[in-house]
């Protein structure tokens, strides 16, 4: 999953891929992390976005797509869910 972030990527398709039906993927990543496969895939996201907002000057916007969002606000509303702050004022601090 964390390997293909810039992909649109939905619990089905994965679950595919790990030659699992839906629901029975989805409970695995729940018994294993505490989360839901949303959940999941969100926080790598946002993960992938910090690293990238540290080292790189790509624009937002190119880091939100390359991360896999779908626009730069969807990209912030998620990222401030999950950090307490704005892309721009992170790579700021």
């Amino acid at each position: 999953m964390e390997e293909h972030l810039g992909e649109r990527l939905d619990r089905d398709s994965v679950a595919r891929v790990a030659g699992l039906s839906g629901s029975h993927f989805s409970r695995l990543i729940r018994e294993n992390t505490g989360r839901t496969f949303t959940d999941l895939m969100a926080q790598y996201r946002v993960d992938c976005a910090k690293a990238m907002l540290r080292r790189t000057d790509k624009s937002i916007i190119q880091i939100a797509l390359e991360c896999g969002f779908e626009d730069q606000s969807c990209f912030s509303r998620v990222f401030k869910r999950y950090t307490g702050t704005t892309p721009r004022v992170y790579r700021s601090t």
